[in-house]
């Protein structure tokens, strides 16, 4: 594959084509780029491997139904919503927390929740503009009665009201949550 792609390069760039000087150092710049590709690929590590890093993980962490009553129990957090916003580009996550020490394990600026759609699959993340840092109140400490959110990125609209979603925190997953 990249034997094609660099003799592709080089015919572009070989004797006897008419290309202008811009196209021609577009074309070096490409070519410098794909020179590239093989040590990224080395770096990259592979999908099997990643998923044999985190199937210990997933398999030992508690996963609660979200009308469960050892999510506030066990965890001390209670939903308060899940719910389409700007103009169906986020879905925005709101809950609360009534025992703090309970809910420390979710806090921090570690904690890295997704969402995926079970009507779709697609999984969901948090964006994380430049000047903003990423779109979570749960950097903080958490504090009693105190509702806290999550905005999760919806690209294309993909999860739609009725779905229902389960939020990945790390040390706890939440499933069934419909989206209103």
């Amino acid at each position: 594959m990249i034997g094609l792609l660099f003799s592709t390069s080089f015919w572009a760039l070989g004797p006897g084509r008419n290309l202008s000087r811009s196209m021609v150092r577009n074309g070096r710049s490409a070519l410098m780029l794909i020179a590239l590709v093989p040590f990224s690929l080395a770096a990259a590590p592979s999908a099997s491997a990643a998923a044999d890093k985190t199937a210990p993980e997933v398999a030992t962490r508690p996963v609660l139904d979200a009308s469960s009553p050892k999510l506030t129990e066990e965890w001390g957090i209670e939903i308060v919503a899940m719910r389409l916003s700007g103009e169906n580009r986020f879905l925005d996550f709101r809950y609360r927390v009534v025992d703090v020490e309970k809910a420390e394990a979710l806090f921090g600026p570690k904690i890295r929740p997704f969402l995926v759609d079970r009507n779709t699959g697609h999984t969901l993340k948090v964006p994380v503009p430049p000047k903003l840092g990423p779109m979570k109140s749960s950097r903080s400490q958490p504090k009693k009665d105190r509702v806290f959110f999550v905005f999760f990125a919806n690209p294309g609209g993909t999860a739609e009201t009725g779905h229902k979603v389960d939020v990945d925190f790390g040390p706890l997953m939440i499933t069934g949550i419909s989206v209103q």
